[in-house]
């Protein structure tokens, strides 16, 4: 009796493991489209190809947003990035995609996490039964509205504290489901690469939690690339990322 019941533990748990493997398959083609889609807006906007002159088409790139713009006194009309367009274009894809593969998913945005936490006036946050509930930027649900994908987005470089929230949230409360911190920046060179990995694997502060604490799904992608190099950044432990 004690083998059939040891059996029928490693049976659910292999079977538990290939379900997440084929969620996990979906949700990066997903990924994937997201940012093609999003580079795709990004060009637009500075190249648009119209058959109405002055008038760009997005539809055909697969979104109808546009990055919004400042006003000409305040950084001189430049567009402004944040992580809320790649986060809609993600809603957008999800949606499309789960159609087109009859997948009966569903998601929720600034989804409450299970946990309390204290994040202000802390040198390291953490979870706390007498801090409060935080938010997760995107949550994948089934067809049961059971959790299966927890999701942070990020735009640019933000400081340090903001990888160490959400990575805090993502370890805590994604120990059976997926969990992806995904971001994308402008461009990058070798100190933009640096500054990032830093923040994203090595907290300055010892203390601090960082991406390495997590089992994490990390993804960057850039949308103006250096020349030859790739638009997913890839934080290679090299010589200058691993020289502290």
């Amino acid at each position: 009796m004690r083998n059939i019941k040891i059996t029928n533990i490693v049976e659910q748990s292999q079977n538990h493991l290939e379900t997440i493997r084929d969620y996990k398959e979906h949700i990066d083609k997903i990924i994937a489209k997201s940012f093609e889609v999003l580079e795709a807006v990004y060009k637009e906007q500075f190249e648009p190809k119209s058959d109405i002159a002055g008038t760009p088409h997005l539809e055909h790139v697969g979104s109808r947003l546009i990055f919004p713009k400042y006003s000409k006194t305040y950084r001189n009309a430049e567009i402004r990035l944040s992580e809320q367009e790649l986060r809609f274009i993600f809603v957008e894809q999800f949606n499309e995609y789960c159609r087109e593969n009859e997948l009966h998913w569903y998601y929720s945005v600034e989804t409450p996490t299970e946990n309390r936490y204290l994040f202000k006036e802390q040198k390291k946050p953490k979870r706390d039964e007498g801090g409060r509930s935080g938010e997760f930027d995107l949550t994948i649900h089934d067809e049961y509205f059971k959790r299966i994908a927890l999701i942070e987005f990020k735009a640019l470089n933000p400081n340090e504290s903001c990888f160490t929230k959400d990575f805090l949230k993502l370890r805590e409360e994604g120990k059976e489901i997926l969990t992806y911190f995904i971001m994308y920046i402008k461009s990058y060179d070798s100190k933009t690469k640096d500054n990032l990995y830093d923040k994203i694997f090595k907290a300055t502060d010892d203390d601090k939690i960082n991406y390495k604490d997590t089992n994490t799904n990390l993804y960057c992608y850039a949308l103006e690339p250096p020349k030859g190099e790739p638009n997913i950044v890839e934080f290679n432990h090299n010589s200058n990322n691993s020289k502290k």
